[in-house]
């Protein structure tokens, strides 16, 4: 595995970024130019939606083992930029297209769910910590949106998510979608922690742009951003 300071890594890296620029640039023409999408747009969500106390039911059970779920930060060391250790923490199921099977045999309602979600790339549950704040940044490719489901929201009010200059309240079982790559940050200012099921998906476009996107998916999902993340995970039964 190349380390983050040699030269390799770091000419990977930019020749990689400059290259979902120039992706991001041919399909603009393509995208909505908003940033919050409703859920009802996308056929899938209603049962998800509808079977939220079956999946928060799933994360609470993981969670009551503790020894399970990991802080962010100590699996994408990057996320240090905008969270403080211990104050994110997550379960993942699958990170970019590589499935977590030990994680999957925990949850399996919650992955038999989220099957149904098309071209799913990314999925985890999220936990903010009491008093956590996610400051604010952006996503790193456009061909992507996000997908959260409120699972326990202590106080809404006190748990928020500013994209753009709109705040969202996550609130149980209501889902929201958005952009990822417009600024936004999040917070939990209440006392109990904040759990929500976390989904990125490749969005809908024209087809050439789909496949362009799941073709950088997979090479996204062999780097060695990736494949170091997956290493700090702990040895996780990959697929």
């Amino acid at each position: 595995m190349q380390s983050k300071k040699s030269l390799g890594y770091r000419v990977q890296a930019y020749t990689g970024k400059a290259f979902i620029r120039i992706i991001e640039l041919s399909m603009k023409p393509f995208l909505l130019n908003k940033a919050f999408f409703a859920p009802t747009e996308f056929n899938w969500t209603k049962q998800i939606d509808e079977n939220w106390i079956v999946i928060r039911d799933e994360i609470r059970q993981v969670i009551s083992e503790k020894s399970a779920i990991q802080d962010i930060c100590e699996v994408s060391p990057e996320q240090e930029i905008v969270v403080n250790h211990g104050d994110w923490q997550f379960f993942p199921l699958i990170i970019y297209v590589n499935r977590i099977e030990k994680n999957i045999i925990r949850c399996p309602k919650t992955f038999q769910l989220v099957e149904s979600i098309p071209n799913a790339t990314t999925v985890f549950f999220s936990i903010l910590k009491p008093g956590c704040h996610v400051k604010a940044h952006r996503g790193a490719y456009r061909g992507y949106l996000r997908y959260h489901l409120g699972l326990s929201i202590p106080e809404p009010e006190k748990c928020g998510l500013r994209l753009i200059d709109k705040t969202y309240h996550w609130r149980n079982g209501e889902s929201m979608i958005f952009d990822d790559t417009y600024d936004h940050e999040a917070w939990n200012r209440s006392d109990t922690d904040r759990i929500i099921l976390y989904v990125d998906f490749i969005r809908p476009m024209p087809a050439p742009f789909v496949a362009l996107s799941k073709w950088l998916t997979r090479k996204i999902s062999k780097s060695p951003y990736i494949q170091g993340s997956l290493e700090r995970a702990g040895n996780l039964n990959i697929s």
